[in-house]
């Protein structure tokens, strides 16, 4: 009797989450069809900054002290030092504009604002407010799992050294009975970051607000010789440099800033896309069932066209939310 009750128990709950997914999946490619058709206002003229985070400016500073060395950090820069930060913008904006565009969005600008207040629910506005071009060194890792018999000659398998410009060292990982040797160096990348404001006007959840962050970066491209064996520790010592043991890097250009632009500011556009999907998805589950919640976040791939759901990827980390009162 007691394990016809529990069979019954877990029946009711497979169908209650069935029910739920099944609920969910419509209402994404319902409302993927439909994503033409959300308004969107967009409002562009954000505080434009560049960061050479390379250089660790003190809070500390007092005003005067602190932009001092802010210029002073700018022109050490590898690839800021020269750039017309208002011309870079201009360009990323354009192609954002023309993204949003080419997604199917409803796009309109400040001189619509009375067409979009007595448009109908759901829309939207993205306000950015800021944006900035940071450089900073990236920490890449590489590892390499080996069954070589000489480092249990080092006893603890601890062996670490300090090169030129990069370390390396043997790692026993969960106590496994072979470790891997670990190479670790600085190499050069450019981030654009977007801080967006979105109001987001929903039929059944009202008015929400929003400031989300989004960061999107390029980097030097590390290749690695695969003939060479980097867990050979006799190849290695302090005066060896990347190069030495069969690291090649392809390094980032003030031109690939440029270049590469756009790629980066459509990835920006593509997370605003799935943004919106998913708050209307959040909402009409909000007023068809009693799931306040949808289960899975959902990314459009650009590519095929095609609803991918995720765990959590949204793409984006949310700052600051406000309720209405």
């Amino acid at each position: 009797m007691l394990e016809n009750k529990f069979f019954t128990v877990v029946f009711f709950i497979l169908v209650f989450l069935l029910q739920a997914c099944t609920l969910e999946q419509r209402l994404a490619l319902k409302y993927q069809k439909k994503i033409n058709t959300t308004p969107i206002l967009f409002i562009d003229n954000p505080l434009i900054y560049l960061s050479n985070s390379k250089i660790d400016i003190p809070d500390t500073l007092n005003e005067q002290s602190y932009d001092s060395a802010y210029y002073r950090s700018l022109d050490k820069s590898k690839f800021l030092a020269d750039m017309d930060a208002e011309a870079y913008w201009n360009q990323c904006d354009i192609v954002m504009n023309d993204a949003l565009i080419s997604s199917g969005f409803n796009i309109m600008s400040m001189d619509s604002i009375s067409v979009f207040v007595n448009d109908s629910l759901p829309k939207f506005i993205f306000e950015v407010k800021q944006f900035e071009v940071e450089e900073y060194l990236y920490p890449y890792t590489d590892y390499q799992y080996t069954t070589n018999s000489t480092y249990f000659l080092f006893g603890d398998n601890s062996l670490e050294l300090k090169a030129k410009d990069f370390e390396a060292k043997i790692v026993k990982e969960n106590n496994t009975s072979f470790p891997f040797v670990e190479v670790s160096f600085p190499i050069n990348a450019i981030a654009l970051n977007y801080w967006i404001e979105v109001n987001s006007y929903l039929k059944g959840s009202g008015h929400q607000r929003e400031i989300i962050f989004i960061h999107k970066d390029i980097m030097d491209v590390v290749t690695r010789d695969s003939s060479f064996d980097v867990s050979n520790f006799s190849y290695i010592n302090k005066e060896n440099t990347l190069a030495d043991i069969g690291y090649r890097i392809d390094s980032l250009s003030y031109n690939d800033l440029w270049l590469y632009s756009g790629e980066m500011v459509e990835e920006v556009t593509e997370v605003l896309e799935s943004y919106v999907l998913n708050k209307v998805i959040d909402d009409e589950i909000h007023q068809k069932s009693d799931h306040k919640y949808r289960k899975r976040y959902w990314i459009l791939n650009s590519h095929t066209a095609r609803l991918i759901p995720t765990d959590n990827d949204m793409g984006y980390t949310v700052l600051e939310r406000f309720y209405d009162e």
